[in-house]
């Protein structure tokens, strides 16, 4: 399932950077109002394509897990993550509890106000 999902994620990310050099190409002699249009979409695609590689990133990430044997075991608890979990975010690094308590501590962190 991971390296389905993983082949699927690089040939979308190649399908993105061809139309962003396509759009690129497209920029040159264009009005103003087409060339921020065409900037507004070359930027959605850009944000997809690096969200695609970090999804590849996590993915690889699992893929040595699974080498190395500690897959599917939680990197805070050393607990079993869940078959569903996993089903449902099959290179997920920790059990629920775990990822809830990580969002809940991050979330008060960017809460906490800065000098």
């Amino acid at each position: 399932m991971l390296l389905a999902r993983r082949a699927r994620l690089v040939e979308s990310a190649r399908s993105v950077r061809r139309g962003i050099e396509e759009i690129d190409d497209q920029e040159i002699g264009q009005e103003m109002e087409e060339d921020a249009q065409s900037s507004a979409t070359a930027y959605v695609l850009r944000e997809l394509g690096e969200a695609q590689q970090r999804e590849v990133g996590l993915i690889d990430d699992a893929l040595r897990r699974m080498e190395a044997g500690t897959y599917g075991v939680c990197v805070d608890c050393g607990n079993p993550i869940s078959e569903a979990r996993l089903r449902a975010l099959p290179f997920a690094t920790r059990d629920a509890g775990c990822q809830a308590r990580a969002e809940a501590d991050e979330k008060m962190l960017e809460e906490r106000p800065s000098l």
